[in-house]
């Protein structure tokens, strides 16, 4: 783990993962023990991945963990700093640390930040505070034709303020350590036969079949990264829909800002559950399919989860075009 030379490390790596056990053991005991959503054989895969591509390891070379793996090992408490040195992984370079973030729930993160910003586009209009469409008004435009306005420039500016927070950090991370390699492996489920384990330990077999009949696959950090940037956009454009709904219900302008602040921080805090709509927003989750394994389906979710908030973005639009009764008769307008 100490070594500086990230191809020397994955061949020497990989030496030890093809053979019938893993050298991994420390204070006596075999860290393969404890293990068992398909760790070892996922860290295997990847470092067969690594070197089919001809790709260096990022540093240091960790047992690849997946989102079972907290709930299914037994640690003693004094080697759980080392087992935690063993599964972390240091992200140093710009790709990869968009990965990362979407992972640890940065997109709700930016939903709530945006909305500090814009979450009350609309609800402005209503208190006089900030009269931005006043010369449509002047121009006879219909009620539909100001909320399609504001539609455009909450949606437009939400992409805007992400991309350009994307681009400053992109920028910033080239500079300091370089972007990284678009090649590198991603960790997915998808649909597979059963698997024989090379391992020769009575449980292997089982093991890496945890996830069955989905298995673990790697892809391409550009392939996830492209999917990201998809899910992203119908994201933010669900949040803007929502945003004008929410401002048309809520014509006072500080609560319609709280609301849209607060809502998407719930989804760091709520329980993971399938029926808890969160979940279905936690992209990564998505991406990777593993909301597929929770779900118990065969086929990639990410196109029916895009589709879903596409669905809802119409839906939301709608209701907010239709002028919707509000405190004794008083409309969305």
């Amino acid at each position: 783990m100490k070594q500086r030379n990230g191809y020397q490390i994955t061949t020497d790596a990989l030496a030890s993962f093809t053979r019938s056990a893993p050298f991994l053991a420390y204070s006596g005991d075999t860290i393969i023990q404890g293990l068992h959503a398909s760790e070892i054989e996922a860290t295997r895969q990847e470092l067969l991945y690594l070197h089919r591509n001809h790709l260096a390891s990022m540093l240091p070379i960790t047992i690849r963990t997946n989102p079972q793996t907290a709930s299914t090992n037994s640690v003693l408490t004094n080697e759980f700093d080392f087992y935690r040195t063993l599964t972390e992984r240091y992200y140093e370079h710009g790709w990869w640390q968009i990965w990362f973030w979407a992972t640890t729930g940065g997109l709700l993160i930016s939903l709530a930040i945006i909305n500090l910003f814009l979450g009350d586009i609309l609800a402005s209009e209503w208190d006089g505070v900030a009269d931005h469409t006043r010369w449509l008004r002047l121009q006879n435009e219909t009620r539909s034709k100001l909320i399609l306005t504001k539609l455009a420039v909450h949606f437009g500016l939400s992409c805007l303020l992400l991309a350009l927070a994307l681009g400053l950090f992109l920028l910033y991370a080239w500079l300091r350590t370089g972007l990284g390699d678009l090649r590198y492996p991603v960790q997915t489920w998808a649909l597979g036969k059963k698997v024989v384990s090379p391992y020769f330990w009575m449980t292997a077999t089982a093991e890496a079949n945890y996830f069955h009949p989905l298995h673990i696959v790697f892809i391409p950090l550009f392939r996830y990264l492209g999917q990201l940037s998809v899910f992203w956009v119908s994201l933010l454009f669900l949040n803007s829909t929502v945003t004008l709904l929410v401002n048309c219900i809520l014509h006072i302008r500080l609560l319609a800002l709280l609301t849209m602040v607060i809502v998407p921080l719930l989804g760091l805090v709520l329980p993971t559950s399938v029926y808890n709509p969160f979940t279905y927003l936690k992209g990564d989750w998505v991406i990777t399919n593993y909301l597929g394994y929770l779900l118990n389906q065969r086929a990639p979710v990410f196109p029916w989860v895009v589709g879903t908030m596409i669905v809802a973005s119409v839906v939301c639009l709608g209701l907010t075009l239709v002028p919707l009764p509000h405190r004794g008769g008083v409309h969305c307008d």
